[in-house]
């Protein structure tokens, strides 16, 4: 469940060119709405000639919220908060099972203000497809931000992908990454990923921890055979963090 990107979508043809695409549910929500034939055809002309549906001839002011799609059209203004998608799945979320189904696996590492950590130690005791409150900076494709909640999905299927560097990165099929190739620049879906795509890896991610990990209540295991005794420092420094 997620909102439309866009009223009107273009599909780059294999053998070149482009193929402009109007939403086949805004005829369909615009009779709903209560509008004629003759109303509804001559909306959808101009939503396909302008791109946007805002100045559209006999549509009610009222009605322009029911077409905000995630994208701002180039010659609009309109476009859903991001709250909005939240919003939508905080709606149906007590009567569907996996309704938030774009998951990360428990070990991928999150850049926060504590540090690079596994988004699983963020999870203290939720049921699947629940959420619970957070306050925690974390590094975003916007620069740094505060989470508010943490999402917990439960146990499915998901797609690894191995980077040439050796990175591994898993999710859910549907779960979104960004990748560069001959088409641009975007987002694409774990189960949609080729060996022709570039992916992004963040390199800066602008998050410090606010204070130096200390392993103070480190226990290493006893040592056997002709192990030598290992020096545990008492806190991070730079050095172990480049190890």
């Amino acid at each position: 469940i997620e909102p439309d990107i866009a009223l009107v979508k273009y599909k780059t043809l294999v053998g070149g060119g482009l193929l402009k695409i109007v939403n086949t549910t805004v005829p369909l929500a615009l009779q709903q709405l209560g509008y004629n034939s003759e109303e509804i055809e001559a909306i959808t002309r101009y939503i396909d000639e302008n791109d946007t549906i805002e100045g559209a001839p006999y549509l009610k002011p009222e009605h322009l919220p029911v077409f905000d799609c995630a994208f701002r059209p180039a010659k609009g203004v309109r476009s859903l908060a991001p709250m909005a998608h939240v919003k939508m799945m905080a709606a149906v979320q007590p009567f569907l099972s996996g309704a938030i189904s774009k998951c990360v696996a428990g070990d991928t590492l999150i850049f926060t203000e504590r540090g690079a950590i596994p988004i699983a130690l963020l999870r203290a005791g939720e049921l699947p497809d629940t959420f619970s409150p957070c306050d925690l900076k974390v590094a975003s494709v916007d620069g740094v931000q505060t989470a508010s909640h943490f999402y917990y999905g439960g146990f499915r299927a998901t797609v690894r992908i191995t980077l040439q560097d050796g990175r591994v990165i898993e999710g859910t099929p549907n779960h979104r990454i960004k990748v560069a190739n001959q088409y641009g620049y975007g987002w694409k879906r774990l189960d949609e990923i080729t060996q022709e795509d570039f992916v992004a890896v963040r390199l800066g991610a602008g998050v410090w921890a606010s204070e130096n990990p200390r392993f103070d209540d480190f226990r290493p295991s006893k040592p056997s055979g002709s192990q030598k005794p290992v020096r545990i420092p008492d806190g991070m420094t730079p050095e172990l963090g480049r190890l």
